[in-house]
């Protein structure tokens, strides 16, 4: 009797591919089942959705907002949207009415601003108890991700973050398979925070910003030419 023929296994290319696909899909699925994760209930919690995103709107302006500066920076050197890591900040401390303490652990023993795991914060060497290197590692997480996977979706993105990528793009590949209830109300809570940090006037760092800030373009360009015309007439 002949021996079962192998199973033959996908090329990395195929694999690449095959990734690709399947995150492409949990995109569109996730699209389109966003609005029903705004009513769920997370049974290990007993919270509502819609209770982690009132949560969550307040965590963008207690500790998101805040470090948008230090977070920035983190942005542009790790090539990221700097909202994608306010976003994930704000959401991971929904719930946490105390700026600046950021030791609460999860039960999965996640801990510090990002709620970072061990094996993440040895494989990035994070100080999970500092913001900007937490945010460096999540900003590394996501980059990786990004390139990888091929998207630029932050909720998609988030989802993985939350809930690992291998079940984002199962999620994608098999109709069957459902995000976990805390990554449902993770989608659903991150969707909001981009809403609130798009919508927030960013701070003003200098004088001339300032001046943009709290009065508007057309009266600050007045002004603005006249600080010009004194800087110029104090020229010897």
């Amino acid at each position: 009797m002949a021996a079962p023929a192998k199973k033959k296994e996908p090329t990395w290319e195929e694999l690449v591919l095959k990734n690709q696909k399947d995150t492409a899909a949990a995109q569109a699925r996730l699209q389109r089942e966003l609005p029903g994760y705004r009513n769920v209930v997370d049974p290990k919690s007993k919270v509502t959705t819609a209770k982690r995103i009132e949560n969550t709107r307040r965590a963008v302006k207690l500790h998101g907002e805040p470090y948008r500066a230090v977070i920035e920076q983190v942005a542009k050197k790790r090539n990221v949207p700097a909202d994608w890591l306010l976003g994930i900040f704000s959401v991971e401390q929904q719930g946490n009415e105390k700026y600046g303490d950021y030791k609460a652990s999860s039960r999965a023993g996640a801990k510090g601003p990002f709620q970072i795991t061990d094996e993440m914060a040895k494989k990035f060497n994070i100080n999970r108890d500092d913001v900007a290197s937490s945010a460096d590692g999540t900003a590394q997480v996501l980059a990786e991700l990004r390139d990888r996977l091929g998207t630029t979706d932050p909720l998609v993105l988030g989802a993985m973050y939350n809930a690992g990528d291998r079940i984002v793009r199962q999620y994608g590949g098999d109709a069957n398979t459902q995000l976990p209830i805390e990554t449902q109300q993770y989608t659903a809570a991150l969707q909001v925070a981009l809403e609130e940090l798009a919508n927030t006037p960013k701070q003003p760092q200098g004088a001339r910003e300032v001046i943009r800030y709290l009065l508007g373009p057309s009266m600050s360009s007045a002004i603005e030419g006249l600080f010009d015309k004194n800087k110029q007439g104090s020229k010897p």
